[in-house]
């Protein structure tokens, strides 16, 4: 998958606590790369469960209006490959 070039807002909200969204799931032995996206108010940025040694990805801007939800950015070079 490659996601590139994209403004994602709101996403993940709909589905509840027990199963949230993300902004970009890429789930497990899937491969995929995402660069120059915004993420605007998203639940989840990209997937902790998604395969990280096959996921490159930078820069992405994450921006919300709610401070929870910041824990869940993924930051440069936390995971994947540069």
């Amino acid at each position: 998958m490659t996601v590139n070039n994209n403004t994602l807002v709101a996403n993940g909200y709909r589905c509840g606590y027990a199963e949230p969204g993300r902004g970009i799931l890429v789930d497990r032995f899937a491969a995929g790369q995402f660069y120059n996206n915004l993420l605007v108010n998203n639940y989840y940025g990209i997937s902790g469960q998604a395969d990280t040694k096959n996921i490159s990805y930078g820069n992405n801007f994450f921006c919300t209006a709610n401070d929870s939800t910041r824990k869940y950015f993924n930051s440069a070079g936390s995971f994947g490959k540069a």
